[in-house]
């Protein structure tokens, strides 16, 4: 029961976060693809996926 809660939080943070996320760096103009690729690395590190 609890996996299945924190599966639930996790989706719903990345369905929210990472709109804002790509909202912010358009809008800002940031080091968007940099960041881009820190956040692919730490999604795919915490998935234990080899993202290379």
């Amino acid at each position: 029961m609890k996996k299945l809660i924190l599966w639930i939080i996790i989706l719903v943070c990345r369905f929210i976060l990472s709109p804002l996320f790509y909202y912010l760096a358009n809008k800002w103009k940031l080091l968007s693809t940099l960041w881009i690729a820190i956040l692919l690395l730490i999604f795919a590190s915490k998935k234990n996926i080899n993202p290379i």
